[in-house]
């Protein structure tokens, strides 16, 4: 695992934000589900490194603002697919790196 002590509970919380990224790519759930899973979950965490939260947000912050504008906008998230898609990618990859695991595509 990484450098930080994580409690069993603490790496089941990683695990389950690691399913719903893979949910949400998977088209079983929405972004705004993906969103609100994400979320409450970042709070069941407390343990990690200020460094990953501030990075895990501004990716979170990122999905936000694109469900945020398609909404005001009367679109559909798919417009900005492109950014949605990296957004995934790197929080995959940090998801994995605590849990000291490739990432899931």
């Amino acid at each position: 695992m990484s450098n930080i002590d994580m409690s069993e509970y603490e790496q089941r919380q990683l695990a389950l934000m690691r399913d719903f990224l893979i949910d949400y790519t998977a088209r079983r759930i929405s972004l705004k589900r993906l969103l609100d899973g994400l979320e409450g979950l970042l709070l069941c965490v407390p343990n990690l490194p200020p460094d990953w939260r501030t990075e895990f947000h501004e990716h979170w912050l990122s999905l936000e603002q694109a469900r945020a504008v398609a909404l005001d906008r009367g679109d559909d998230v798919s417009v900005f697919t492109t950014e949605i898609e990296a957004d995934i990618a790197a929080l995959k990859i940090l998801v994995a790196k605590q849990l000291d695991a490739p990432p899931e595509r």
